[in-house]
């Protein structure tokens, strides 16, 4: 898992080009990830991962479906953003693993 991590760190700094704040708050995010992904929370209606960290958002989630949730109530906050980009990172980290 911290194998993962660390690819995960390297495609968020490498590939989301953000300033270097906000790149380490996705990097303590990817940290405080918790791995594998069974029985993390989702949504029933469109299935996706809810936010880690409002437990709310999900319209941002990496699912091909880009119609709205009925069920979404996106904040959207500061925290929430960095948790998504970090959940998006681990998540590239894994297929790239895989494609390898």
């Amino acid at each position: 898992m911290e194998e993962l991590r660390e690819k995960a760190k390297q495609w968020a700094t490498e590939a989301l080009l953000f300033n270097e704040t906000l790149t380490q708050m996705i990097h303590t995010s990817i940290d405080e990830m918790p791995l594998p992904w069974v029985g993390r929370p989702y949504c029933p209606a469109c299935e996706s991962v809810l936010c880690g960290v409002c437990g709310e958002c999900h319209s941002h989630d990496l699912h091909i479906n880009d119609s709205d949730c009925p069920n979404d109530h996106d904040t959207m906050g500061r925290d929430c953003f960095v948790w998504w980009q970090a959940l998006k990172s681990v998540i590239t980290a894994q297929q790239m693993e895989e494609d390898d």
